[in-house]
């Protein structure tokens, strides 16, 4: 199990602020400061609240997160919904973007690499009607972002 540093126990409450008042909180971190401790962090405690999709943009990273999950004792879900499963899933943005997992019992999303945001994942975030999401980014001057 990890133990956050000062900045990023600053920065998972202040995202977890945000989501719980239905805002849209955008984590900007550089590359290598945490982004993905603090979201799992940020997952942690909105699993208590409701249930947690975790997208991430492809199969390799997915795994690596999963294991990052249960390395801190979260029990998680990978790439498909099941309305009895843990309360965090894993995906990749592919099956994300193409509604094949099904993630509609989501209450919050967390989108790794927002940056990198399609028309189509903007499409299934309205579409799944989540409480809140959250993004992460470590480039957050990219077009379009």
């Amino acid at each position: 199990m990890f133990k956050l540093l000062d900045y990023q126990r600053d920065a998972a409450d202040a995202c977890i602020a945000h989501i719980v008042a239905g805002e849209w909180p955008l984590l900007v971190l550089p590359t290598g400061a945490g982004k993905t401790t603090v979201a799992i962090e940020v997952a942690r405690e909105l699993s208590a609240k409701g249930r947690v999709l975790y997208v991430v943009d492809r199969a390799q990273l997915r795994d690596q997160t999963v294991m990052d999950f249960r390395s801190n004792d979260i029990e998680v879900g990978i790439d498909a919904e099941d309305p009895d499963g843990p309360n965090v899933t894993v995906a990749t943005a592919q099956s994300f973007a193409e509604g094949s997992g099904g993630f509609h019992n989501h209450d919050y999303a967390i989108i790794d690499e927002a940056q990198d945001l399609r028309t189509e994942m903007m499409h299934c975030l309205r579409a799944y009607r989540f409480d809140a999401w959250m993004g992460m980014t470590a480039t957050p001057f990219t077009p379009g972002l």
